[in-house]
């Protein structure tokens, strides 16, 4: 069961008299991603924690304004002889006495909890279940969707994400990633906006081969490693110029390079993948992605500028 993220509006203000500024204004835009548009969200299985759990089931089409289900029963004993206490996300919810099926206001979700023993001692039993993502589509006019049709691969949609001012992102949590068939030509400037969870060895994708290394710091790759020493686990906006001897990493500066040089001879062929290196999870993502652009072509110091603002208009997060 699933359904389509709602699509809001591109249009973002920006300070100033130049009203505002959208990704699709700058010549070359092939793949344009952003967390709230075009996301197709899927209620994910219900995992069960506690000491001896029943099987709780949950039904019906997950609400976009809300990613992570959480029922904690609070009440021990068996719910057919003993008033049964619960809550849902932290919120005490109204007692029931027999099996039960309830409506989990909020969330589109209905769960289901039989006749069993509800045995929470020492700790509450606890059931999640997490709604994912199956398909991001393209805002660019290029029709270059990304999908994930395996539940196990598939991406966390984290409704509201404070250091994104509270717009939704994407969470990757290792051999998890969507993909697509594309191909650029060798010349060509990427955005991702996104950061590290900590763990090391993280590919943001090969949509511009951004990586954090053992250290958490974070580069580019064509071919060959080309490193900065800047932490990534920080939400951040970075700009990958793909260009050979010429390339360069930028960091929410849109002048000056955090590391440049020779990053190999570059290209995308014949896939993309966003929150892994390729089909078989080669170091994956461990952190989060809010959003993702591939233009042809390099960007001048004032394109980059105008994509680095436009990031902080949306989500508030400072580049120069």
């Amino acid at each position: 069961m699933f359904r389509r993220a709602g699509r809001q509006s591109r249009r973002h203000p920006m300070s100033g008299a130049g009203g505002a500024f959208v990704p699709t204004q700058i010549a070359g835009l092939a793949l344009w991603l952003r967390a709230d548009l075009g996301v197709t969200i899927v209620q994910g299985p219900v995992v069960a924690t506690g000491t001896t759990p029943p099987a709780v089931t949950m039904a019906g089409t997950p609400s976009s304004s809300t990613n992570t289900i959480v029922l904690t029963c609070t009440g021990a004993g068996t719910n057919t002889t003993a008033t049964f206490s619960w809550t849902l996300n932290g919120v005490a919810q109204t007692p029931f006495t027999a099996a039960a099926t309830v409506v989990l206001t909020g969330t589109g979700i209905t769960a289901t909890f039989p006749v069993g023993a509800y045995t929470n001692t020492p700790s509450a039993d606890t059931y999640t279940s997490v709604v994912t993502v199956s398909a991001w589509a393209d805002q660019s006019g290029t029709g270059n969707n990304v999908s994930q049709g395996a539940a196990a691969n598939q991406a966390t949609f984290v409704a509201s994400s404070a250091g994104y001012g509270s717009t939704p992102v994407l969470s990757f949590a290792g051999s998890q990633w969507l993909t697509r068939s594309f191909t650029i030509a060798q010349s060509y400037t990427t955005y991702v906006v996104g950061n590290l969870s900590g763990a090391g060895g993280s590919y943001f994708g090969n949509v511009s081969e951004m990586f954090g290394n053992g250290t958490n710091t974070l580069g580019i790759y064509a071919g060959t490693l080309l490193p900065s020493s800047l932490a990534g686990t920080s939400p951040s906006a970075m700009c990958g110029s793909f260009a050979g001897a010429g390339s360069a990493f930028y960091q929410t500066s849109s002048s000056a390079p955090a590391v440049s040089g020779n990053a190999g001879a570059g290209g995308i062929s014949p896939s993309i993948f966003v929150g892994a290196y390729d089909a078989i999870a080669t170091s994956p993502l461990n952190g989060v992605v809010s959003e993702v652009a591939i233009y042809s072509g390099l960007h001048s110091a004032s394109q980059r500028l105008s994509f680095f603002k436009y990031v902080t208009a949306r989500t508030g997060i400072a580049t120069s």
